[in-house]
């Protein structure tokens, strides 16, 4: 497989000298980010022992930050940070293109110097706990890249002398202003005292006058001329049972500010899912029972940022400041978040949530256009799948028998036919959440000789096809190897070459769309993994297996792959049908010596022989593999195994998108050799199928079950129990990681 093995660096906008000011007019959109940061050491701090003890449980791994320390199975700590520590986080934030964090401003110091409702308020060192992110910021040269502002919690007792250290920073260039005037969000009420404090403290300071947005969805005409927008901090209790409902609330939120006949910040929220407290409660805040909507996918957040830019471009007159305020980079306890966390594998931090944020950031900072987040066509009914190779494909393999004995099906195979997957293994797929099975299928096990056919085998599809419709599957046929393609095995008479193979591949599928007529939910895949031949003869081939079909069927779901294996670079040289049912596909194993590490079936993973890390900093490893084949060269550049690479190797698909809007591509295969590392084989398979979320790829994985005989034993399931070994289904966003 060839790809592209240069990288990207992220493109980010340079900061000028001077302050950080957005004008009334601008296009640029200031992204800020809310900060509410509890991450202190956790035997000694109040909020800290809360935190941790929220987090702590295993499920909550996705959510607990990557400076934590896992102390036992159920148990996370923090420990103290040093201002180089956090400043590690701090460019996390910037590789993410956030302009400013927003961060809940609390005291520095206890005092009891301010009165309440006739009574002394009392801020006390727990609270004082919350000030370490805001002043390690403050210390940070980092500063000069991203800039921070005030939310000021109206039920906080500030002191006199806090409000006034407030104004001294607002003249710091880092500070975040509009239009010059230094901005402050204001939380919760009742705020009206708290802000006009505030103004003094700055007018006494010579400082502009505050740009106030309260984060409320309304406000009283007599309060509207108070504060110049409105916005939002979190998402207000929601809930929804998805996150695309959830995020329709929030759109409805946005709206509903939109008419209080002030400028608004447009607001957009990464999650809500405060499970953590509601499993483990802590004294300042509480959670009604119900559903929350689960964590997002890429694919979810990519099309929700598009979603709010549109908006915000429609709301044009409504949104002048061209500010977005996202909840949140740390708000791991209530499920929203994009600082990294500590994910499935505990070497390298999980950039996912960091990474797609990048994507958004710098989508909506575009000039006058919503954001170019090319998605693939929506396959309806197929988005998530699962392959079944070991049955009537890679039964056994042929590279180890005689020449004139590989296509031989003995009384054995037909025994391993009729038995080895039944409607229990149907009935446990389903159950996976899966939507449709790629079935594998040889030639040879339903072709006895030409133009004459295997009953028994056929009556085997036939029953298979029954029990998908029994439990809601659909299906799609996969000629997984045809005589004079097989992709494991060199053949002396190709089948893009020889005109009686050619009738033969075109008969087959007449014959399978003569039986399965009435069964819409099957699609036909004409080949699998077509060898590296020249694509214009695979085309020819194709374009005769369409429409003979076509003649017979104008509906059935034709499903087409690109030549070299089913590669994503050569979707390019792929034919493309003006026909709407007909679907397109690739596989993706890279890097091959990681999907094939230690494999007995290819020279190069069996002569090198290491165990492959993934996500994983040792390049240098990898590069040891392609030195041993001669490649004195691999990856140049690379830094890192992980995500962003794989997103390289699956550049071609993401390509073939962009070049072809309204068409249907399909990753049809990808999968870890089943003795790799379980915490390796997840991290990747769930960055695949991230990725695949990201760009609107429905996808299927390899697969299901593997035989004995299959010396590349790709299964997911245990052979005896047929239980999922790694739990790849449902995915997470992927395991990214680089620092």
């Amino acid at each position: 497989m060839k790809a592209n093995m240069e990288t990207q660096a992220a493109a980010m906008r340079p900061f000028e000298d001077g302050d950080r000011v957005a004008f009334y007019g601008d296009s640029i959109t200031r992204v800020g980010v809310i900060n509410w940061d509890c991450s202190v050491p956790s035997e000694t701090t109040f909020f800290g022992r809360y935190a941790t003890r929220s987090l702590g449980p295993r499920e909550f791994r996705d959510r607990t930050p990557f400076y934590a320390v896992e102390t036992g199975p159920d148990t996370i700590q923090y420990r103290e940070r040093t201002l180089a520590e956090y400043e590690t986080e701090l460019r996390h934030a910037i590789a993410a293109g956030i302009d400013y964090f927003a961060y809940c401003w609390y005291d520095r110091a206890p005092h009891t110097d301010h009165v309440v409702g006739g009574r002394a308020a009392t801020v006390d060192d727990t609270v004082c706990e919350l000030t370490y992110a805001r002043l390690m910021h403050l210390a940070s040269p980092l500063r000069d890249k991203i800039g921070l502002c005030a939310i000021l919690i109206a039920s906080h007792p500030y002191s006199s002398e806090e409000l006034a250290d407030l104004a001294e920073t607002m003249k710091e260039p880092c500070y975040e202003k509009i239009d010059g005037r230094p901005l402050v969000y204001l939380f919760t009420a009742p705020w009206q005292n708290l802000l006009e404090r505030l103004r003094v403290r700055c007018k006494n300071a010579g400082v502009a006058d505050p740009y106030a947005v309260l984060m409320a969805d309304t406000v009283s005409p007599v309060d509207a001329p108070k504060v110049q927008a409105l916005c939002a901090y979190g998402a207000g209790g929601v809930q929804a049972e998805t996150w695309d409902a959830f995020f329709e609330k929030e759109m409805t939120r946005n709206d509903l500010r939109s008419r209080n006949g002030l400028p608004v910040v447009p607001h957009f929220a990464m999650g809500w899912n405060p499970t953590p407290r509601l499993r483990h409660p802590v004294p300042w805040t509480a959670y009604p029972e119900g559903v929350y909507a689960p964590p997002a996918t890429v694919g979810q957040l990519l099309t929700a940022a598009n979603r709010l830019k549109s908006w915000t471009m429609e709301q044009r007159d409504r949104c002048p400041t061209g500010h977005v305020l996202t909840f949140a980079w740390n708000e791991f306890e209530e499920g929203a978040w994009i600082c990294p966390t500590l994910g499935p594998n505990r070497d390298t931090p999980d950039t996912r949530y960091r990474d797609a944020f990048a994507q958004i950031a710098a989508a909506w900072k575009r000039e006058n256009q919503a954001p170019e987040l090319a998605r693939g066509a929506e396959w309806p009914g197929f988005s998530r799948g699962m392959g079944i190779g070991g049955w009537l494909t890679n039964y056994k393999r042929f590279n180890v028998l005689p020449e004139d004995k590989r296509l031989l099906i003995t009384e054995g195979d037909l025994e391993h036919f009729d038995s080895y997957i039944t409607e229990a293994d149907v009935a446990n797929i389903a159950s996976m959440g899966v939507d449709h099975i790629r079935l594998g299928f040889d030639q040879i096990v339903l072709e006895e000789t030409p133009g004459h056919w295997r009953e028994r085998t056929f009556g085997r599809i036939d029953a298979f096809v029954d029990w998908c419709g029994k439990y809601g599957l659909n299906l799609v046929l996969n000629l997984h190897k045809a005589v004079g393609n097989y992709c494991d095995i060199a053949e002396k008479v190709q089948l893009l070459d020889d005109d009686a193979l050619q009738r033969r591949f075109i008969d087959l599928w007449s014959e399978m769309e003569r039986r399965y007529h009435n069964h819409p939910g099957v699609a036909f895949e004409l080949l699998n993994e077509v060898r590296d031949v020249p694509a214009e003869k695979w085309n020819d081939l194709a374009d005769r297996a369409i429409r003979t079909i076509r003649a017979l069927n104008p509906d059935r779901w034709i499903v087409v792959g690109s030549t070299c294996w089913n590669a994503p670079g050569k979707l390019k040289d792929l034919k493309v049908w003006d026909d709407p049912r007909v679907v397109y596909t690739f596989h993706m194993y890279a890097p091959f010596e990681f999907t094939h590490q230690r494999g007995v079936l290819q020279p190069g993973p069996m002569l090198y022989n290491r165990a492959m890390p993934y996500p994983t900093h040792d390049v240098e490893r990898y590069r040891g593999y392609h030195r041993l084949l001669g490649n004195a060269n691999a990856y140049p550049g690379i830094k890192a195994i992980d995500c962003n690479l794989l997103r390289e190797f699956m550049r071609g698909a993401h390509e073939f998108i962009k070049a072809n809007p309204g068409k249907i591509l399909w990753n049809g295969e990808f999968g870890t050799i089943r003795h790799a590392n379980p915490a390796w084989r997840l991290a990747y398979m769930r960055d695949v199928i991230a990725i695949c979320s990201e760009w609107g790829i429905p996808y299927c994985v390899w697969n299901y079950l593997s035989t004995p005989n299959d010396g590349n034993r790709f299964s997911l399931v245990d052979d005896d129990t047929r239980k999922l070994i790694i739990p790849v289904f449902p995915c997470s966003p992927p395991t990214t990681g680089t620092e």
